[in-house]
């Protein structure tokens, strides 16, 4: 029986087992099901030791595929990427990896598009005619027509070996992007709110925007193919000759805030115009714009325009690249900026923030995401009670660990009241397979 035979055949699936790539430095986790089509699911193990996150991958296929060979083909990947992540060259969300003419799992599959989802980086496959598609108008212009084709927000992290192609072939010379300049800007990420077109930058985005500029003449046009939102609820979607815009929205939203995929700037224009244009926005501007555009994104400053008539506003804010801990002081700094975030319901509190202190893939790999949601909306309502009708902002830091009970800390003028510790310490915490940390912080009420 071969190395990977007993994952396969007529016997009951093993259960998620841990595989070795690289004795003691590089593994993955792999499971296999064939409850609806068979499916093949790895995660890697150990690239995170060279600075890059985590891979995962779940590919469907037919019976009449090999899965023995599409699992050793992904355990050859990982192992190029563990390679290749040593010399500095990771990968992350947006990028592409191609193939050319070299057989991957199966002979329509050109490369790999990578993309996050739900504190995950997945490896999705892409066709050999979807390629061109990617590189005019990004990854992401690819996964929302998949996430479109199949009813899934904001794209299915399976990827089909044998589905149709969403590339519209000679068609695709229609987009605005034929023949433009184009440049992924890692960390800035367009969100359509309102009236209101909000660029939200990471700390890293103006030395990425420094290299460009000197290429980009300032009477040129030239297209940003920018990066997930974090706020957004929703995202657009173009194909080829679709009639108007497009976009797909999270469960249980109505699009409030939707993300843009790409920015078309094109200066020299008489008034500034801000408008949709296919998977993302147009910026219509004068020069004298531009230029407070192109000095704001290099020198990391912030930046408004209005709302006229039929155009949008523009808001440009940067996250911080530093976060002081309120509970002991702290300075930690992330490249990608500090994020928080707002728990999603039906029933928001105002003034409720999340922010993590353990990165989005520990605790992927501590914790469902599911579960971790309904423990942090259960210690909110309890914080809520405790705050009463006016009080100070109220912080309490959150560490669990494996076998150990959860330890809450609050600011040190401000420790937690004593009815508060007794409670949350009460509600029973989730068992987590690595340490994880993360701040619940409720904002003070103002008096009326």
């Amino acid at each position: 029986m071969g190395f990977w035979s007993s994952w396969f055949g007529n016997e009951e699936a093993p259960k998620p087992s841990r595989v070795t790539l690289i004795p003691d430095v590089l593994s993955m986790f792999v499971e296999y099901s064939e409850e609806d089509s068979p499916t093949l699911e790895v995660t890697s193990d150990g690239l995170r030791r060279h600075n890059q996150a985590e891979l995962s991958f779940a590919v469907q296929h037919r019976e009449t595929d090999n899965p023995e060979a599409l699992l050793g083909d992904l355990a050859d990947f990982l192992r190029t990427v563990d390679d290749l992540a040593s010399q500095g060259r990771i990968v992350e969300d947006g990028d592409l990896t191609e193939f050319g003419e070299r057989a991957f799992l199966a002979p329509e599959v050109g490369g790999i598009v990578y993309a996050q989802n739900a504190g995950r980086l997945w490896g999705i496959l892409v066709k050999r005619d979807e390629i061109p598609v990617v590189k005019m108008g990004g990854a992401h212009r690819v996964l929302t027509r998949l996430g479109a084709a199949n009813s899934h927000y904001p794209f299915p992290t399976t990827s089909d070996l044998h589905r149709a192609s969403v590339s519209h072939q000679d068609a695709e010379e229609s987009s605005v992007l034929a023949g433009l300049p184009t440049a992924k800007v890692a960390g800035l990420a367009a969100t359509l709110r309102g009236k209101t077109l909000e660029l939200t930058a990471a700390p890293r985005v103006r030395a990425a925007i420094a290299a460009l500029l000197p290429q980009i003449p300032a009477n040129m046009g030239v297209g940003f193919l920018t990066s997930p939102s974090q706020e957004a609820t929703g995202s657009f979607v173009w194909s080829p000759g679709q009639d108007g815009a497009g976009a797909i929205t999270a469960p249980g939203t109505t699009g409030e805030s939707l993300c843009g995929w790409v920015l078309v700037i094109a200066p020299e224009q008489p008034t500034d115009h801000i408008r949709l244009i296919e998977d993302g926005f147009g910026l219509l501007l004068q020069d004298a714009t531009w230029e407070r555009l192109r000095a704001a994104l290099r020198d990391g400053d912030e930046l408004a325009i209005q709302p006229d008539g039929d155009s949008f506003g523009l808001r440009l804010s940067w996250l911080p690249d530093v976060y002081v801990n309120p509970v002991d002081g702290t300075r930690l700094t992330a490249e990608g900026g500090w994020k928080t975030y707002q728990p999603q319901g039906r029933e928001p509190v105002e003034g409720q923030r999340i922010v993590l202190l353990s990165d989005e893939q520990a605790l992927e790999r501590a914790i469902s995401t599911e579960r971790l949601s309904a423990y942090i909306k259960t210690l909110f309502l309890l914080m809520v009670e405790a705050r009463g009708s006016l009080s100070p902002e109220l912080v309490v830091q959150v560490d669990l660990e494996p076998s150990r009970p959860p330890q809450f800390t609050g600011k040190p003028e401000q420790p937690l009241p004593e009815t508060l510790s007794t409670q949350i310490g009460a509600v029973k915490a989730p068992t987590v397979t690595e340490p994880i940390a993360f701040q619940l912080i409720l904002a003070a009420l103002a008096a009326e």
